[in-house]
Formats: structure tokens, C-alpha cells, sequence
């Protein structure tokens, strides 16, 4: 038998697809742009220095990129194969559970190590103008490889105990921040609340992010051990997580009787989720009327509670901003700075949560044929389409409400005389936020809806909202202002309500426009979008369509 099969077989398909080669000379383009543009906007900056902020600047964009990208190629790969009922089939050869989670390891891993061997060279750049040292760069490079084989392995354990995309991207999300910022930040809060110090620099070294911290000559010269105890933490901790996604893969496949236990245990939390029988009648007859596409969306009952969710987290992160104003500094009263940016996290997860909500909401229904059927009922495009979003208005409009309220209110009760900041320009930034941020929250739903619909990958539709509608504004905006050299704050501040704007109203018009132009051909012949004249057949789909909207 040939060693490693899979991985035998997926790295020689990888080597015949052009996206191999596509995705390699894209990143390294995009760090070629990144490299010019800080040139141009570094100034008068001696070139050691500006060899030192371009170092950090591509060193931290390929952290992020690689953490997000190892997530998003491996968060569906094994789950896939479980909901298609093809996993079982693997194992009736010789191949083993580590072969195959090996081989989806190469295949997914692939083009994003290509693309991370793009970078290094890019870093090589800085140490031509100086400030940094070879020893720096190969630090930064193994620091980097660890990062990325540690979301991988994080994806595919996620992807191993999830059968929903959704969930297991989810998941594989919160292993991650789990690791590298709410332990260190529940280490940090502990040592200084209960012993008024700091932690062990080893204690923070555990993080697998720690070492891209310290790869600089100064700091490594003070914290050797911690750097290699992150790295070796991050090295062991994407071992466990790779030996348990093997074992749950050769176990997560089969079908094994159900104890009575196991049954009532089930029966329990469907109550949680359903509610009583009493409640699904009164749901049912108060929607099912009306749009049963409503009432699809509006059964489960433990969903409007995951939205309170975030605002938790706000009030978590208040009350141990407040705690530290009271006893370092004896008052109650928070920085306006402060709250901003603790508002903006706050909304971030909101915008992250609808994304993934909202990309569920017909992607699962086309893979299963749900929505086909729906689409041979008596409802129309527009009632599938605006129940599905009323659904999620329901869900989330009380939540996010309560949350806006609550940001406002600790923001009025700031002390704007103590700040050093401007009180216009901080107040006009609180207003554009709200209002940015409500934009973005229904632009990034029906783009995330639209884009499910299209691939019926929740994930892609997922990653599709968070590019065009929470990265891209801000590229944009660097780009506009490089070009016009403006450096005043309300000119760049309408810049970006502008620019996030204009962005969120065309994804908004375009995904409705195509949701109600091509839902119906999606749902029972999805194969006729891909030829480019749109044959009669689909003609006759999209007149169909629009005789429904009329009447």
C-alpha cells in the first residue's frame, strides 16, 4: 500500500489546478501593494525605521490572514463527508482515520503554505533597509508556520466534531480566541483583581500568538524561554488537536444505538429549543397563516437568547473597565476612547454573528432540497425571501436594541472634561459608528444570504459578507486617502461613512436583485446559471417568477 494515500493523491490534483498557482502570485501581489503603499505614506522616515513598521505591518497582516484562512479551508472538510454520507465509505478500504485527516490536512493547508512562502521573501525586504536583523525574519517565519498549522488543526477538530458547517466554522472560531486572547485575558484580569500583579511570563507565553510578539532582537534576548515554550505550546497543542480530530473522525461516521438516557436526554433539549407543546401551537397558528417561512424561522426558541450573547461580553468588559478606573484611578467614570472601542468589538461580534446566521438560511435548505420545495408551493419569491429576513429581525432587533442603549448610556456617562481628545470629533465618531454599524448589519445579511443561496456553503457566505462589507471599506479607505494625502479627521471620518456605505447599498441592492431573480432557478435547476445566454428554460423560470410578484 502506498504511504500516505490521500495526501499522495490530493498534492498532485493541487499541482494541476491553476488556483495553486492563482492564489500564490496573489498573495504575494497583495504584499508587493502592501510594501508600496507604506512607502508612499511613510514620509520622511529614516529607512531603518521604515524597514521596522514594514516588517510589523506585513508580519501581523499574515498572522490574520493565516488564522482566518486555516479556519475557513478546514472548518467544512470533514463535516462535509459526514452530511453527504461519504466518510463510512472510506473506511471500508485500508486507509485509517490519521490518513484521511492527513490527507484533508494537505489539501486544505496547501495553497495557504504556498501563499505564507510568499510572504518570507516580502519580510527578506525590510532587512535590506535595515533594523532588522536575519535572525528576526527566520524567527517570524517559524512563528508564522506554527500560528497556521495551529487554526488548521483547530478547523479540523472543529470539523471533526460538527456536522454543520456553520457550527463547525463556529467552533473552530472559538477554540481559537479561546486560546489566544480569553485565556490570557482571564490570566491578566485574575493576577491583577486578586494579587495586584502581573501573571508569569510563562503563564502568557502559552498563547501560540506570544511569540510573534517577541521575534525582535531586544525582546527575544529578554525572553528566550518564553518564546520557545510558545512555540512548543503551539506545536503540542496542534499535535492533541490533529490526534483527537483522528479519533473522532473514525468514530463520528458510524451509527450506534441510542440508550434510553441518550433518548430522554434529547427529548429534554428539544423542549429547551421547541418549547412546549402549548407554545409551538400558539407559535404556529400566530405565523404559519401568515408566512410559514416565518414561523420556520421563529421555532427555535433558545435563538433570540444566543443574541444576548454579545451584549454579555459588552457588560463583562464595562464592568472590568470600571473596576480598573475605581481602583487605580478612584472614579467611576469611564474614557469616551475607552467605550468607543469597546463598543466597536461589540458590534463586531453582532456583524460576525449575522453573517454566520444569515448564511445558514438557504444554504442548508438547497443542499437538502427543502428549498425546491418550497419554491413548488403556492408562495411567491418575495414571501421566501422577506420571512426568511423577518425571521432574523425578530432575533436579533431586541438584543441589538438593548446593546445600543446600553453603549449610549456609558458613553453620556463619560467625562468629556478630563479627555484629551476633542469632544466634537468624538461625539460625531459615536453618531457615524451607530449609524455605520446598523448599515453594515443589513448589508452584511442579505449579502451573507445571497451568497449561501448561491454556493450553499453557509461559510462562504460567510467569509463573502466579512470581505466585502468589513475589510473592504477600510482598504478602500487607506487607498482613498493615500491618493488625496489627507490626514484630517472629519474629512477621513466621512471618507469612511462614505465609502461603507456606497459599498453596503450596492451589496444590498445586487443580493436582492439576484435573490429575486434567481432563487426559483437555484432551487430546481441551479446548472442553468452557469450558461451564459440563460436558456429558455431559465426564461420561463424568471417570467414565472415575476407573473408571482404581480399577482
Amino acid at each position: 500500500m502506498t504511504f500516505l494515500p490521500i495526501v499522495n493523491r490530493e498534492l498532485r490534483v493541487a499541482s494541476r489546478e491553476w488556483r495553486t498557482y492563482a492564489q500564490r502570485c496573489s498573495v504575494l501581489g497583495a504584499a508587493m501593494l502592501l510594501t508600496l503603499w507604506m512607502g508612499g505614506v511613510s514620509g520622511r522616515t529614516s529607512a531603518a525605521a521604515f524597514g521596522q513598521q514594514l516588517f510589523h505591518v506585513l508580519l501581523w497582516t499574515a498572522f490574520v490572514v493565516s488564522i482566518i484562512s486555516g479556519l475557513i479551508v478546514t472548518s467544512d472538510s470533514i463535516s462535509r463527508e459526514k452530511r453527504d454520507g461519504t466518510l463510512g465509505f472510506l473506511f471500508l478500504t485500508d486507509l485509517r482515520a490519521y490518513d484521511i485527516v492527513l490527507g484533508k490536512f494537505a489539501v486544505t493547508s496547501v495553497n495557504i503554505l504556498y501563499g505564507l512562502m510568499g510572504v518570507v521573501p516580502m519580510l527578506m525586504i525590510s532587512l535590506l533597509f535595515g533594523g532588522i536583523t536575519a535572525g528576526e525574519v527566520a524567527r517570524a517565519a517559524l512563528a508564522l508556520l506554527l500560528c497556521l498549522l495551529f487554526a488548521i488543526c483547530c478547523g479540523l477538530f472543529a470539523s471533526a466534531s460538527c456536522t454543520k458547517a456553520s457550527n463547525a466554522f463556529s467552533s473552530g472560531v472559538s477554540c481559537v480566541l479561546l486560546t489566544m486572547a480569553v485565556l490570557p485575558l482571564a490570566a491578566l484580569a485574575i493576577s491583577h483583581g486578586v494579587w495586584d500583579t502581573a501573571p508569569p511570563d510563562w503563564v502568557i507565553a502559552l498563547n501560540p500568538a506570544y511569540a510573534l510578539a517577541n521575534v525582535e532582537a531586544s525582546d527575544y534576548q529578554t525572553k528566550t524561554l518564553e518564546f520557545w515554550v510558545s512555540c512548543g505550546s503551539s506545536l503540542a497543542c496542534s499535535v492533541l488537536l490533529f490526534a483527537v480530530a483522528s479519533l473522532r473522525t473514525r468514530r463520528s461516521w458510524q451509527e450506534r444505538p441510542e440508550g434510553a438516557a441518550k433518548l430522554r436526554l434529547k427529548d429534554r433539549l428539544r423542549q429547551w429549543a421547541y418549547g412546549s407543546t402549548r407554545r409551538r401551537l400558539r407559535v404556529r397558528r400566530r405565523w404559519l397563516d401568515r408566512n410559514p417561512v416565518v414561523w420556520l424561522g421563529r421555532r427555535h426558541l433558545l435563538k433570540p437568547w444566543f443574541a444576548w450573547a454579545p451584549l454579555l461580553a459588552a457588560l463583562a468588559l464595562y464592568a472590568w473597565a470600571l473596576y480598573y478606573q475605581y481602583k487605580y484611578h478612584e472614579k467611576l467614570t469611564g474614557e469616551p476612547i475607552g467605550v468607543i472601542v469597546v463598543a466597536y468589538l461589540v458590534n463586531l461580534m453582532y456583524k460576525l454573528v449575522m453573517a454566520s446566521e444569515a448564511g445558514q438560511c438557504f444554504a442548508e435548505d438547497r443542499r437538502v432540497g427543502a428549498l425546491e420545495q418550497l419554491a413548488g408551493t403556492a408562495l411567491t419569491t418575495r414571501d421566501i425571501i422577506w420571512g426568511r429576513l423577518r425571521a432574523l429581525f425578530f432575533t436579533y432587533i431586541w438584543a441589538i436594541s438593548a446593546t445600543l442603549l446600553l453603549e449610549w448610556g456609558f458613553f453620556l456617562a463619560c467625562d468629556f472634561r478630563k479627555s484629551h481628545e476633542n469632544e466634537e470629533e468624538i461625539v460625531a465618531t459615536a453618531i457615524v459608528g451607530t449609524f455605520v454599524f446598523v448599515a453594515d448589519l443589513v448589508a452584511v445579511g442579505f449579502l451573507s444570504m445571497w451568497t449561501g443561496l448561491k454556493t450553499r456553503n453557509p461559510v462562504r457566505g460567510t467569509t463573502s459578507a466579512i470581505w466585502w462589507i468589513l475589510i473592504l471599506p477600510w482598504l478602500a479607505m487607506v487607498v482613498i486617502q493615500t491618493m488625496m494625502q489627507t490626514h484630517e479627521f472629519s474629512g477621513m471620518l466621512a471618507m469612511y461613512a462614505m465609502v461603507s456605505l456606497l459599498i453596503g447599498g450596492a451589496a444590498i441592492s445586487l443580493s436582492l436583485h439576484s435573490m429575486r431573480k434567481y432563487l426559483r432557478v437555484l432551487a430546481v435547476n441551479p446548472a442553468l446559471l452557469k450558461l451564459r445566454d440563460y436558456s429558455r428554460e431559465a426564461d420561463l423560470f424568471r417570467k414565472a417568477g415575476a407573473k408571482e410578484e404581480a399577482l
